[in-house]
């Protein structure tokens, strides 16, 4: 880890530095960089939802050629980044460890707050599926929201907020004749990846985070006529470093050739 103009950081034991690390440059390819700059972020904790999303580890346990989210929990906790899981209210906390967070605020009222934002996106997200459905981008109920205990909890082994489906031309697949104003009516659509951050400025790590995950149900694909995957992000903010520091690591990081970005002010 790095500072932006390579700054070297004193500071006396008990004196708190956490602004000081908001500063640092994490590599975000790497998952547990990406989270260890969320918990600075995010007052020292993440929900297991989003501890899913920023690591963007795999949530199949049979897809074993990556980490799953838990594995890259366990690697965190054996570095002494993070402490035990906290359950609060029959959902998994990852909380930074005391030792390097000082200013750690886990109280009831701070976990309400973001159990209260997160469930202000989910009902939001619900709306805006119908939104892409209106607007024909996605099949007539073919949208669904991802929930942690249920089995539809992924797309190909990775987290993702919601998972949809499109039938526009030229995107979708079928065995049978197909033409443009005689279209086959046995195909199967492209999957819509979804991701939705609406509570609160999108952060660097949430943009890589979701992209790693992208790219990795992409897999190692090289012709451009597979690329039927279409990832979108519904976003409130996107942080101005984003496009300063990040876009050309974007493009090293994957070989996707769009995202969808849409941006939703309260």
């Amino acid at each position: 880890m790095k500072f932006k103009h390579q700054e070297l950081l004193y500071y006396l034991p008990d004196q708190s530095i956490i602004s000081k690390l908001k500063e640092i440059m994490p590599n975000h390819a790497k998952g547990i960089y990406r989270i260890y700059q969320a918990l600075i972020e995010e007052e020292g904790f993440l929900f297991w939802s989003e501890f899913e999303k920023i690591s963007a580890g795999t949530v199949n346990i049979m897809n074993s050629g990556r980490k799953t989210t838990e594995q890259i929990y366990d690697d965190m906790k054996r570095l002494n980044i993070v402490e035990s899981l906290h359950d609060f209210k029959g959902t998994s906390v990852v909380v930074a460890n005391k030792n390097w967070y000082k200013n750690m605020n886990l109280k009831p009222n701070t976990l309400y707050k973001r159990m209260g934002d997160l469930s202000y996106t989910k009902e939001l997200l619900i709306d805006l599926l119908k939104w892409l459905e209106r607007m024909n981008l996605s099949g007539w109920n073919s949208s669904y929201i991802t929930n942690n205990t249920h089995e539809k909890r992924g797309y190909n082994g990775f987290y993702f907020d919601a998972i949809s489906y499109t039938y526009l031309w030229g995107l979708y697949r079928t065995n049978h004749k197909d033409e443009l104003y005689n279209p086959s009516k046995e195909k199967a659509g492209s999957p819509i990846l979804i991701e939705a951050i609406l509570h609160r400025e999108t952060k660097r790590y949430d943009i890589n985070g979701f992209i790693t995950r992208v790219a990795n149900v992409y897999g190692p694909i090289t012709n451009e006529k597979y690329y039927k995957i279409i990832p979108i992000c519904f976003v409130e903010s996107i942080e101005k470093r984003f496009y300063v520091n990040c876009w050309g690591e974007v493009k090293v990081l994957t070989p996707i050739y769009y995202l969808v970005w849409i941006s939703f002010r309260r």
